[in-house]
């Protein structure tokens, strides 16, 4: 359900947190630093036939080298809250 059990990723000394929210606006998402780590908020992503962005979002740096990533998410019930989340980081190479 919206709200409930952010998905959690580290990548290197990085900690990302995913998690579903409900508003009356359209699909979208914000990110902001909660704690030590980025929090993403994937608002209104509710589509059977799926969402997200296939172009990378930049997020962070390693070692000088730019991370980046794509999110698309199908819901698969709605009521439940039933979601297929695929994701992927890019780490720009050199």
């Amino acid at each position: 359900m919206e709200g409930e059990l952010p998905i959690k990723i580290q990548i290197a000394n990085l900690r990302f947190a995913f998690k579903f929210a409900k508003d009356d606006g359209e699909s979208r998402y914000s990110g902001e630093v909660s704690g030590d780590e980025l929090l993403f908020t994937l608002y209104n992503h509710g589509n059977s036939l799926g969402e997200g962005f296939f172009s990378p979002i930049p997020v962070a740096t390693i070692e000088g080298q730019n991370l980046s990533f794509t999110y698309f998410v199908n819901t698969l019930d709605a009521q439940k809250g039933s979601r297929r989340f695929e994701y992927a980081f890019y780490l720009e190479g050199e």
